[in-house]
């Protein structure tokens, strides 16, 4: 991968770990959650931290570029996710269809 994407990776740290962080308060609140969705994952994060702390949950990274699933794949690979994590191609805009809002809207 560039190089750009290791300097956007470290960046968005502060936001994934605060992603994690109100995940753990809802679950606190109201139990641990079945399935996570994680749209525009980039290279599996926040989906890997969040597997890590939910292991019992489904969890699915998704990014519209195949480099970057193919670095979410490979990341949770090295930290050692099981079966529950994956990392799959998805583009926002179809997404949004399924929801029945324009592309626009997103």
């Amino acid at each position: 991968l560039p190089a750009a994407y290791a300097t956007s990776f470290e960046q968005f740290r502060p936001v994934w770990e605060a992603t994690v962080q109100a995940a753990e308060a809802g679950a606190a609140m109201g139990g641990e959650p079945s399935t996570i969705l994680d749209l525009a994952s980039a290279q599996g994060e926040p989906a890997c931290s969040l597997a890590r702390r939910f292991p019992r949950a489904q969890v699915v990274a998704t990014d519209n570029e195949p480099a970057m699933v193919a670095a979410s794949t490979e990341r949770g690979q090295q930290l050692g996710l099981g079966p529950g994590y994956s990392a799959q191609e998805a583009d926002l805009r179809q997404l949004a269809s399924l929801a029945g809002l324009s592309p626009a809207s997103v």
